[in-house]
């Protein structure tokens, strides 16, 4: 879809600075570790023989969107989008892995203990000690 949107923006760019363009050549010039379009090229040929080109970068995202990645160590974590472009995956932490800490089991009156699970992503079931 950005790309799409880089390459219309460049088509009329291009056209305005040479009108009678009869040749338009879009090209991928780089892809991001996922394939999607990174930088984009593109050049018009007009019926006089000139020729013109630019280059742009292809935006991935919106900046302050958000999506879930996994961690090389298999926790779960989150990608946030800056500058157009997905930042490194980095860990959803909710508890310290490894912390326990005092739970209530079934109506309120016994309780017991949970433990932050290895990721720190979230809480193992409350067991009476």
């Amino acid at each position: 879809m950005f790309a799409l949107i880089a390459l219309v923006f460049l088509s009329i760019l291009l056209y305005f600075a040479y009108e009678g363009a009869v040749n338009f050549k879009p090209k991928v010039l780089s892809v991001t570790a996922q394939g999607a379009p990174k930088y984009v090229q593109a050049s018009v040929n007009n019926a006089n023989g000139q020729v013109a080109s630019a280059q742009t970068a292809v935006s991935q995202c919106t900046d302050g969107q958000k999506r879930i990645c996994t961690m090389g160590t298999g926790c779960a974590g989150e990608n946030l989008c800056v500058n157009g472009m997905w930042a490194d995956c980095a860990p959803i932490r909710i508890c310290r892995p490894g912390r326990s800490t005092s739970c209530q089991i079934g109506d309120g009156c016994n309780f017991g203990i949970t433990t932050c699970n290895s990721c720190g992503d979230g809480w193992s079931e409350c067991v009476q000690n």
